[in-house]
């Protein structure tokens, strides 16, 4: 399991749970100018995404992504998912950029990697700002 696959089963996942949604991962060349890895778009609303895998090794946003995601966030809507794995243990977390150093106190959490409780997160995100 690593960021990739996750990522990729989101995206499916959002595309099921969201009709007509318009779910893009953002391209690695343009990563490193800080964008987040993907771009949601439904129901007149985009938002940002950034997705972290977690395996018992410490994980840092480079600093240019997260001024980014904090920026996104505070003009409109971005968040990390964290998918952690510690001691065979597995959560998924929907951290806001500005808790970042908390993440792992985030109180948006379920336990195992579960896409649809992440879509139905975006979903919950998109259908509020409607």
């Amino acid at each position: 399991m690593n960021e990739t696959s996750l990522t990729q089963d989101l995206i499916e996942m959002c595309r099921t749970a969201m009709p007509g949604c318009v779910t893009l991962k953002i391209s690695a060349q343009w990563n490193n100018a800080g964008y987040p890895d993907l771009t949601h778009t439904w129901r007149r609303l985009t938002s940002w995404w950034e997705v972290k895998h977690y395996d018992n090794e410490k994980f840092a946003s480079p600093p240019l992504q997260h001024v980014t995601c904090r920026r996104l966030a505070h003009a409109g809507v971005c968040h990390y998912i964290i998918y952690e794995e510690r001691h065979h243990r597995r959560r998924t977390l929907i951290v806001h950029p500005e808790l970042l150093d908390r993440w792992e106190d985030s109180a948006d959490y379920c336990d195992g990697f579960n896409h649809l409780w992440v879509a139905r997160f975006m979903a919950h995100v998109h259908m509020e700002a409607a």
